[in-house]
């Protein structure tokens, strides 16, 4: 099991510790975290960027967001990456170009809160990026 401390910041741009413990079950990732609003919450997916996902919506639910790179509007994992690097890793993406594996940073590296977005906010500037490469 491996344990980090990352940080959330709430609607009013108060910063919080937040401790993961992240274990990989298998071909699943069990993430535990310690949620300043809610106490140890548990969260499953396929890879750590999945179950990082499920941990966002919750936090969103309370008005926080998670401040690392998974979380950040110009960042995305591929497929590869989910499927064989287990979503530990993410690209910082580029409008018009195509990813490349220096662009490859640790999803859980602290990001600064004007970077992070929402799941949903994500996704849209992530197939945003997709239409970009033409």
């Amino acid at each position: 099991m491996s344990e980090i401390l990352v940080y959330v910041t709430a609607s009013d741009g108060s910063r919080q510790p937040c401790r993961l413990d992240y274990i990989a079950k298998g071909q699943e990732v069990a993430l535990a975290a310690s949620l300043p609003f809610a106490g140890e919450q548990q969260f499953i997916g396929q890879n750590l960027f999945d179950a990082l996902n499920k941990l966002r919506l919750r936090l969103e639910e309370a008005g926080y967001l998670l401040l690392c790179n998974a979380a950040r509007r110009d960042t995305y994992p591929s497929r590869a990456v989910r499927q064989m690097g287990g979503g530990f890793k993410v690209y910082v993406l580029h409008a018009g170009q195509q990813a490349k594996l220096s662009d490859l940073v640790d999803a859980l590296a602290p990001a600064e809160a004007g970077d992070v977005v929402s799941v949903a906010e994500q996704r849209a500037a992530y197939e945003q990026w997709l239409r970009s490469l033409g």
